[in-house]
């Protein structure tokens, strides 16, 4: 019996010792003699994971957070307060009238203006010469008939009946200045502008600056509009000038100007309401575009000829269409300009 337990050890242990189950037998004898080495047998996966990972604090944190410097905000500029002695010159404003820029062209905004009876009354002597209608001087001394005062026309009107025409001739005249301002005058023909604020015109004006140099030109005006310069035609003081202004049909009208001494002309065709109330041969004292009277220059004499209109559909002249004289006066009533008597339709005005 003995034998055969010896003999089954035997096998078992030829079995045991075979190299695979050797090396599984030394396996399992190491990894058990390490966990007995281990201070803690009893370790499981959640003390692993304990011990790979330990708790967060600030002196087993591996990474630190990274700190971020803040941005320093630039500080506004400071805010200058200006002061009534830090303000440039040129915002100061100066109780010292200012000369506004001279007109280019007659602008009389206000039609006539200032137009009352004349104290002088119808017995008033103008002013004439002795010449003949080449030269533009009236030929006669006879009174002339004044009827009324202007603070910027001078010359005759006709404000009785429907004016559809009038005509005319004149010398550009040859003006001074005063030496210290801007100043001006024009002569022209037209119609409308005394009893109502109509007038359809067209003429020549100078501006003379306050140096002594004289710019003329030509132009026409439909107010309530500006004045429309006529830049085709040179202007020269003395050059004999012929215009007229006519109704070709209800609110149409042709406006011609030419100047004889060097051929030069202008003619247009515009469309105007006009009340047809009068009808006008003018030396003025032009305006700025706000109304403001132009310092009137020395314009010597202005001759006037051939003056001619057309009244409820007849052409007349100036003496047979009832022509009143205008004379210019300044703010204090003194004469400025004062138109000589009629001869048919040639008459002066002189400055005075």
């Amino acid at each position: 019996m003995a034998k055969k337990k010896a003999i089954k050890v035997n096998k078992l242990l030829k079995v045991a010792l075979t190299p695979r189950v050797f090396m599984l037998l030394v396996a399992i004898i190491l990894v058990v003699a390490m966990m007995l080495a281990a201070p803690n047998s009893t370790l499981n996966k959640k003390d692993l994971h304990k011990t790979i990972k330990p708790k967060s604090n600030s002196q087993t944190i591996l990474k630190p957070k990274t700190v971020v410097t803040p941005v320093a905000t630039p500080a506004p500029a400071p805010v200058t307060t200006k002061t009534a002695a830090s303000n440039p010159p040129s915002t100061i404003k100066s109780s010292a009238p200012v000369t506004p820029v001279a007109a280019t062209a007659p602008t009389p905004g206000k039609s006539v203006s200032g137009l009352t009876p004349s104290s002088s009354g119808s017995s008033t002597t103008g002013s004439s010469t002795s010449g003949n209608s080449n030269t533009g001087s009236s030929t006669s001394g006879s009174p002339a008939n004044i009827a009324y005062a202007s603070l910027n026309w001078a010359g005759y009107m006709a404000n009785t009946g429907a004016f559809t025409a009038v005509s005319g001739n004149w010398l550009a005249t040859s003006p001074t200045g005063n030496g210290s301002t801007t100043s001006a005058d024009a002569t022209w023909i037209g119609i409308g502008g005394v009893n109502t604020s109509d007038l359809i015109q067209t003429g020549t004006d100078n501006i003379v600056s306050s140096s002594g140099n004289v710019t003329s030109s030509a132009f026409y005006e439909l107010l309530p509009s500006a004045a429309e310069t006529i830049p085709s035609m040179a202007i020269d003081p003395g050059d004999h000038m012929s215009a007229s202004v006519t109704e070709l049909s209800a609110g149409i009208w042709d406006i011609s100007l030419r100047d004889n001494t060097s051929g030069q002309s202008f003619t247009t065709t515009v469309s105007y309401s006009s009340s047809n109330s009068s009808a006008e041969w003018i030396q003025e004292d032009p305006s700025y575009g706000n109304g403001r009277l132009v310092p009137f220059d020395n314009f010597g004499t202005a001759y006037f000829t051939n003056g001619l209109t057309t009244i409820n559909g007849t052409s007349e002249g100036t003496t047979l269409s009832g022509a009143s004289g205008i004379k210019m006066v300044n703010g204090s009533g003194q004469t400025v300009a004062l138109p000589s008597s009629l001869n048919g339709g040639n008459f002066n005005v002189t400055y005075q």
